[in-house]
């Protein structure tokens, strides 16, 4: 299915994918030098092609999906929305989601929200 050849009538249409990713670990001090260090994750990602009409309320619904999961695996977690000197220049608005870790002490990005 090409998405330019979809008609209005068609919209919203949604995807979700899942991939392996690999990136290189963020070290500092003495332990991290010269080591090359590489760390393997899953992702799902959602999408949704939508008109201008349907963008805001397609990005409430994708939010309330990853509040939703969030809440059901009883993680403790916490919803953003970013500043607009954050946004970057796709990006009309966005949010991260931020789950606590015990290993951290400090909520860490999990999941990243974003309408362009």
């Amino acid at each position: 299915m090409c998405i330019r050849d979809r008609k209005q009538a068609d919209l919203p249409i949604k995807f979700c994918g899942y991939s392996q990713c690999y990136r290189k670990e963020a070290g500092q001090g003495k332990d991290a030098k010269g080591i090359f260090r590489l760390h393997q994750f899953s992702k799902v990602e959602m999408f949704a092609f939508t008109d201008e009409s349907q963008s805001e309320k397609m990005l409430e619904e994708i939010v309330k999906i990853q509040i939703q999961l969030y809440e059901q695996l009883g993680f403790h977690f916490r919803v953003l929305e970013l500043p607009t000197e954050e946004l970057g220049a796709s990006a009309y608005r966005k949010f991260d989601v931020e789950m606590w870790l015990p290993s951290k002490n400090a909520f860490c990005e999990v999941y990243l929200l974003k309408q362009c």
